[in-house]
């Protein structure tokens, strides 16, 4: 599951387009966005910890912002077109990199949102929607020191395959690039969450610099932001491509695929290494099937009064296939089930699927209400007690 993906979707209905914003559309995108009637003042060293950018919506409809980003990834600040020097106020927040900052009319009604980067040093690089997404456009504002020294990539640099860093074996993707032009390349790319995936092959794109931006026939943007080694991808949702719940998102980096060995504890599962430790000596080598098991995750509660942890999950698209429970209490003990299929006894491709029971509880003859209740979804599947 966390190996490039076989199948893509089929692109064919997916037609390259070329943004060519004429100039009249700044007039059209500075009334869509009501902008409060206060003059803004020119460009400034950053007071009061904000940072100020520079740059364009779309390339052509040039731009003056101002950033702060606050304790706890609260953001503030505005931005104007040079064109109509009318400020624009936003606020958002910054989780990691990624941003997402919201603007307001002069009633404070929402009209716009900003979605992309926030990359230290730099400035900001992502797409800007206008109030209900049906406009999606790229931008990109950089700091004094960035403008002056950051280079337009090569085609090299551009060209190959790039992949997106994940913490879970459930959520990947992948984008190769190739046939790099001053202004446009070829792209091809892959993306699942859980058992849901999707994908472009051999698409064109347009490229700006360090911008290239590919658009659905449905208007949605993709937008791709190289900085030196990294690939930072923006996909505002909904992206026809990718299929249901799966986005392109995220901060890629070039070369071949990695294989990771990921654990519970990086799915979210468990809170801490030893309590992941502790559980693969209870269930041996069946740990990678809780593993590929538990994505969308949920915390019931102790119906024994242990004073268990109980967590359960299952695959995105894959319920009442693929889904595990796992209790824990702080002496040690571990209780777990997990869906599988019994191949010993499977007849012709007719697979039998049960639940197979695990815990390091000495004499342990029966399932713990918890888990008893959580197989009720499953009254066909016969349980299998796995531990002597």
């Amino acid at each position: 599951m966390n190996k490039k993906i076989g199948a893509l979707l089929a692109a064919a209905l997916l037609l390259p387009v070329f943004f060519s914003t004429p100039e009249s559309d700044a007039a059209a995108a500075q009334e869509r966005t009501a902008p409060l009637q206060v003059a803004a003042t020119a460009q400034s060293p950053a007071t009061n910890g904000l940072v100020p950018l520079t740059g364009a919506i779309n390339g052509n409809l040039p731009i003056h912002m101002s950033i702060k980003i606050e304790s706890g990834g609260k953001l503030t600040g505005s931005y104007y077109y040079d064109k109509y020097k009318k400020t624009i106020r936003l606020t958002g927040n910054v989780s990691g990199k990624m941003a997402n900052m919201y603007e307001y009319d002069a009633k404070g009604k929402e009209t716009g949102h900003f979605q992309g980067w926030w990359i230290p040093g730099t400035g900001f690089a992502g797409v800007w929607s206008n109030q209900d997404g049906t406009r999606q456009l790229p931008v990109e504002a950089l700091t004094a020191s960035a403008a002056a020294s950051i280079k337009v990539p090569t085609a090299a640099e551009w060209s190959g395959e790039w992949h997106r860093a994940s913490n879970s074996p459930f959520y990947g993707s992948y984008v190769k690039f190739s046939n790099v032009k001053k202004d446009k390349l070829s792209l091809s790319m892959e993306a699942f969450d859980g058992a849901h995936s999707g994908g472009l092959d051999e698409e064109s794109a347009v490229v700006r610099k360090r911008m290239a931006v590919y658009k659905e026939e449905n208007g949605s943007v993709i937008f791709f932001y190289l900085l030196g080694s990294k690939l930072y991808v923006t996909s505002p949702t909904p992206v026809y491509s990718a299929g249901a719940n799966v986005t392109y998102s995220g901060e890629y980096s070039k070369g071949p695929f990695k294989e990771v060995n990921y654990t519970l504890k990086d799915t979210g599962v468990f809170k801490t290494a030893a309590e992941d430790k502790a559980f693969r000596k209870v269930v041996w080598s069946d740990y990678d099937l809780f593993l590929n098991s538990m994505q969308l995750l949920d915390k019931p509660k102790d119906l024994d009064g242990l004073g268990a942890e109980v967590v359960q999950g299952g695959v995105r698209g894959l319920f009442t296939l693929t889904e595990a429970i796992i209790m824990h209490d702080k002496k040690g003990h571990y209780w777990a089930a997990v869906l599988d299929t019994d191949e010993e006894n499977s007849i012709e491709e007719i697979d039998i699927a049960i639940v197979r029971f695990y815990t390091n509880v000495p004499n342990t003859t029966e399932l713990p209400k918890t888990i008893a209740d959580w197989t009720e979804a499953f009254p066909d599947y016969e349980v299998v007690f796995m531990n002597p």
